[in-house]
């Protein structure tokens, strides 16, 4: 266990010097090995777990950065980890981690239904739904979608974000560190391709998820309450009051 505690020290340390820096961009996080951290070093990653993740969001949170982290590496990677290996989805997680293409996960929130339905035409699969709150949806290239087979299997869809019939605008938040968006879809156009299945319990795989980014966020808030609590600290063993301390 003390190696795991060290190694996660050695990470906090590393975290907190790329953090400080003037500007924390998203080539810096790929060049970090952030972005890849919990992906397979099959897929470029570095094959660590979704511990070594959480530390990097605890730290990304402490230092109030705004880095799209949440939505295209945490929540893009854990989707693309959970489906069945597919040629496409292989491919496109290899980009992800390499820095070269940026995908975001439109997830439900716990317990609501896939926001998205897949419909078979006469001209083929179309998909229809909004989702809102989607972390860091603009500017990504591909979207994965959460919808229902015709067997009411949980699946995700992949389209592109210029897909006809596919729009994001952006969601005004309070907290700017945080981008969000809603994604719309009508009637996008479905590859056979691109409609993938979990590996394992679809349901398992959904919840997973879910829960995934409730822990990424989780991470992220300890870090910013704690850079406020040591700001708060600092501060009140300096502040003087009435000429007294």
């Amino acid at each position: 266990m003390s190696e795991f505690f060290e190694l996660h020290d050695e990470l906090r340390s590393v975290a907190t010097d790329l953090l400080a820096k003037d500007t924390v961009d998203w080539p810096l996080l790929v060049s970090a090995g952030w972005v890849g951290l919990d992906a397979s070093e099959h897929a470029g990653g570095a094959g660590a777990t979704f511990a070594e993740v959480a530390v990097i969001c605890e730290e990304l949170g402490r230092a109030a950065a705004v880095t799209g982290y949440l939505g295209a590496a945490v929540l893009a990677v854990g989707a693309l980890n959970a489906v069945q290996p597919n040629e496409s989805g292989d491919a496109l997680l290899r980009a992800v981690v390499a820095g070269n293409t940026r995908a975001v996960l439109a997830l439900p929130g716990a317990g609501e239904p896939a926001p998205f339905d897949l419909a078979t035409t006469r001209l083929g699969w179309r998909i229809h739904g909004s989702a809102a709150f989607v972390p860091d949806a603009a500017g990504a290239q591909r979207l994965l979608l959460p919808t229902r087979d015709a067997d009411g299997m949980a699946v995700l869809v992949d389209v592109a974000a210029d897909a006809p019939g596919l729009t994001v605008a952006e969601q005004p938040v309070l907290d700017e560190s945080r981008r969000l968006a809603i994604v719309t879809a009508e009637g996008v156009e479905v590859d056979t391709d691109a409609v993938w299945h979990f590996d394992g319990d679809p349901e398992a795989g959904m919840r997973a998820l879910t829960e995934r980014a409730a822990l990424a966020v989780a991470c992220d808030s300890i870090g910013v309450a704690q850079a406020m609590l040591d700001t708060t600290v600092s501060y009140a063993g300096v502040r003087q009051q009435f000429g007294r301390p």
